[in-house]
């Protein structure tokens, strides 16, 4: 009889326990990017230029008002003489968002710096090295340590658990090029608090 007691009481609490916005989360995501056309100086085939994985916690500030800190791994097509070739991710992204929903959408800005990766023996052109070819010095030509970078996005959630996403990344790689992109992607929320 108690088993009974407690499984009914249990079947109606549950529908509002459900429905409360939780305060903490886990997401996961991955994104195809498209570049802009800095980026596209900086790639091979196009505007479809690679792809970005990551994991972030989301926790609530106020009832539709959350926080997102990020870790992501960016990669892109880049050509060769970049000395970023090969499309896995590699590039290391970081950082913070606010996010605000609204129904179904949640729309977002943050903040972040990013880490490219590149190997300086590979650089086959000025515009990504930081020695010309007369010899002389180019300070600053390599994208070297982290580079400022924001972002401005929405997410659709589709279930309660899976969102689709869509922002523009907007970041600094050296003197001569500012690189952005637009991504597309799925994020899955999980370890709900």
């Amino acid at each position: 009889m108690n088993r009974q007691i407690a499984f009914v009481l249990l079947t109606a609490v549950a529908p509002g326990l459900s429905a409360e916005d939780p305060k903490h989360a886990f997401e996961a995501h991955v994104s195809t990017l498209f570049a802009s056309q800095d980026t596209v100086r900086m790639v091979e085939g196009g505007k479809l230029s690679g792809m970005s994985v990551g994991l972030a916690y989301r926790g609530q500030l106020n009832a539709g008002l959350h926080h997102r800190v990020f870790v992501d791994l960016t990669g892109l097509r880049a050509k060769a003489e970049t000395g970023m070739s090969g499309s896995a991710p590699k590039h290391l992204g970081f950082g913070w968002d606010i996010i605000q929903d609204v129904n179904k959408w949640s729309f977002y800005a943050g903040l972040f710096g990013i880490r490219w990766k590149q190997a300086v023996d590979q650089q086959t052109t000025n515009d990504y090295r930081d020695l010309a070819s007369s010899g002389t010095t180019n300070y600053n030509n390599t994208p070297k340590g982290t580079k400022f970078a924001m972002r401005l996005g929405a997410e659709r959630a589709l279930t309660k658990d899976f969102c689709i996403r869509v922002d523009y990344t907007q970041t600094e790689f050296n003197k001569k090029l500012n690189p952005g992109w637009y991504s597309l992607g799925l994020l899955y929320k999980f370890g709900r608090m």
